[in-house]
């Protein structure tokens, strides 16, 4: 057996006339995060391949600097 909702001290539902509403200053952004679409995958998998040549790229730099790797 069980009370209704409206019956239980214990929750008190504000009305749409009383509840608080916040006037924030307009934000700097805009909307600039709402509209966000990430790039698609093809952009992004040529870019991580481009970091991955310059990686290896300063490697090789490095390993000529010190002459042989091995030493």
């Amino acid at each position: 057996m069980s009370l209704p909702v409206s019956a239980c001290p214990l929750v008190q539902i504000p009305q749409p006339g009383n509840r608080p509403q916040a006037k924030f200053h307009p934000n700097i952004w805009g909307n600039r995060f709402i509209a966000y679409t990430p790039e698609d995958e093809v952009r992004r998998a040529c870019k991580e391949k481009q970091v991955e040549d310059l990686k290896e790229e300063v490697r090789r730099n490095f390993m000529a600097a010190t002459g042989n790797p091995s030493e």
